[in-house]
């Protein structure tokens, strides 16, 4: 793994999130130091596994929309031949 990460602790107990990833940033808001080692490496490990799966998110993401597309122009095409036989 090639991954160059900033980590940035935050202690903030009125936080709603344990942590969370920011571009190429990991910020942990946890108070506790144990706690906030744990979030560090939950979010390492989902930021890690998310770029794994996205160019699949990404392709998968494209060929939802040429689908959508061809969807539509089928859709316009009987409408028009619809609307000209009422």
């Amino acid at each position: 793994m090639d991954y160059e990460l900033k980590v940035v602790w935050i202690p903030n107990g009125d936080s709603k999130l344990s942590g969370e990833v920011k571009g190429e940033t990991i910020y942990i808001y946890e108070e506790d130091f144990e706690k906030a080692l744990e979030t560090l490496k939950h979010e390492f490990i989902d930021y890690a596994i998310s770029k794994v799966i996205e160019p699949y998110r990404d392709v998968t993401n494209k060929l939802l929309m040429l689908i959508n597309e061809g969807a539509y122009g089928r859709k316009e095409r009987v409408i028009e031949s619809l609307s000209k036989l009422l």
